[in-house]
This record gives C-alpha cells, structure tokens and sequence, in this order.
C-alpha cells in the first residue's frame, strides 16, 4: 500500500500538516487551540526566573526549550496549524533564511539547484526520510481502520489492529522528528549557499548586513509579484578572446 500511495506524497504530506476541507473547520480551529496551548507551555519555559541571577543549568534549559521552540513552532502564531507536523514543517518555511531576508518558500527553488554536493545530499536525505515516514504512517493508519471493520466480528481477535495503528502513531513521530531535521538542513542551506544567489543572479554581492536584507527581500518581492527592481547587473569580466592564427 505504500507503493501505491507514492505518487499521492505530496497530498498525503498537506494532510497530515493539518490543511482539511472548510467543512471541518471545527476540527482545525481545535488542533491549532490545543497546538498553541503547547506552543504557551514550551514558550513558558524560555523564560528565566527574574530577581535572581539564573543557574548554568537555568540558562541550559531555558536555552534548549527556545530550541525547540523556534524547530516546532513558526515564528507568529497566525501561522499555528492544527498538527505537530504541520507546525514542524511551517517553523522550516518561515524560518529558513529568515534572518537574512530570505523568504524560503520564493527563494529556496532558486537556491537548490546552486546547493554543493554535501548539502544537497543532506537536505534529499531528510526529505526522503520525511516523505517515507508520511506514507509509512497514513499506511499503517488505514490498515489499522481496515482492520477494525474486518475483525470486529470476531471478538477478541480485533485487537490485532491495534498492531498498524501502532506503528502509524510511531511513524507519525518519526515523521515530525524527520521534519525537524529537514528545516534545519533547509537553514544550513541558506546559511552556507545564500552568496552563490547573487552570482548566478548576476547581482552585486552586499557588504553588510542589513544591506543584504534589503536586497534579499526586494529579490522575493520581485519574485512573488513581479515589482521591478531597476537592479544594475553585475557580470563577470568575459575570458580572453581565441588567440591569434597561425
């Protein structure tokens, strides 16, 4: 089964982040209540206790709970989807670049081709484990239904479905770890391959940093809605020319 729902990867992906019909908005208005009541208590925890002077191991914990804050959770809370996975995967687009003006949705089809071997590999890995696990859980999830329906006349025996429904629970976390990791080999893209943009965009290099925000930001909105830049190209001096004939 889960060869036959290859081809529905990316529609299997968009369900499981949470992205249902309007008709059962009732149900996603409570995944993303019940999401940020977790997104409060993991925020709660960033928070260092004020009067006295904090611990090492104070400031440890405090400083990984904003870890997984920022890995789990995008950075406004209007972007709160009503899954695990679904944040996971909001926290990667929304974050990714973020800090250098990028918006990683409009620039990442950009960057990828340019990413070096090492990073590229990387970043398909941890998508693939992704994608794997989405369909390893919607597999296990519907045999686990398919399972009840068929054994449920049979007494005792109906518990053998809780067999799938197990191991769909177990690759769901899987899944939203493999999540985590994805966004922040997404992140390292950026962090190491962002020059190479301005290369083969034949734009000037920045020299700082606010000035490379400014210039991230007016790329994508170029990008997104077509607004003219009036950029200024920068090309690289051509070769030497054929050298004389004999």
């Amino acid at each position: 089964m889960a060869i036959l729902l290859h081809p529905l990867q990316l529609p299997l992906v968009r369900l499981l982040e949470g992205y249902w019909p309007v008709r059962v908005s009732a149900i996603t208005a409570y995944g993303v209540r019940r999401q940020n009541r977790h997104r409060a208590r993991v925020s709660a925890n960033t928070a260092l206790a004020g009067g006295t002077a904090p611990t090492p191991d104070e400031v440890r914990r405090a400083g990984l709970a904003l870890v997984a804050l920022r890995q789990t959770f995008p950075s406004e809370v209007a972007l709160t989807r009503p899954t695990r996975l679904g944040n996971a995967l909001a926290a990667a687009e929304d974050r990714a670049g973020r800090s250098y003006g990028w918006d990683a949705p409009v620039a990442w089809p950009r960057l990828y081709p340019l990413l070096g071997d090492p990073v590229r590999a990387m970043v398909d890995n941890r998508r693939d484990v992704l994608d794997a696990t989405v369909r390893l859980s919607v597999t296990g999830l519907l045999c686990g239904l398919a399972s009840v329906l068929l054994l449920a006349p049979t007494g005792w025996w109906v518990l053998l479905s809780a067999a799938p429904l197990v191991i769909a629970r177990l690759a769901y976390g899987t899944a939203v770890a493999a999540a985590i990791a994805y966004g922040e080999s997404l992140r390292a893209a950026f962090d190491l391959h962002r020059f190479e943009l301005y290369g083969a965009l034949r734009v000037e290099l920045p020299a700082t940093r606010d000035e490379e925000r400014a210039v991230n930001a007016q790329l994508c909105d170029f990008w997104r809605q077509g607004r003219d830049l009036g950029q200024i190209y920068v090309h690289p001096p051509a070769g030497p020319g054929p050298g004389p004939g004999p």
